[in-house]
């Protein structure tokens, strides 16, 4: 889920356990949509932006295939992030 990649184990659990405790207050039981309250909306980034991601990260891609760092799988860019985390942007290597 985009939405808590970057988060740790405990940063996940910590947002369950504020799930619960908000489903609780309501005197229910708790939903996925508690925890998804928690998280935060994503934010989409500006087109000027994603390009800059990109050329960056075709660049990191190059230079692994050119000293043969593993095997390139993939390059992902994301069009939106959680504001508290800027680490989904990147390159897969295997």
């Amino acid at each position: 889920m985009l939405a808590t990649k970057g988060m740790s184990g405990a940063d996940i659990e910590r947002l369950v356990r504020l799930a619960r405790r908000v489903a609780r207050r309501r005197s229910s039981s708790m939903q996925i949509d508690d925890v998804l309250g928690l998280v935060g909306p994503l934010v989409p980034l500006p087109p000027e932006f994603i390009r800059s991601a990109a050329l960056h990260e075709t660049g990191h891609a190059i230079v692994g295939l050119e000293v043969g760092i593993g095997d390139l799988s993939s390059i992902k860019i994301t069009d939106e992030i959680v504001p508290r985390s800027i680490s989904v942007l990147g390159v897969h290597c295997s």
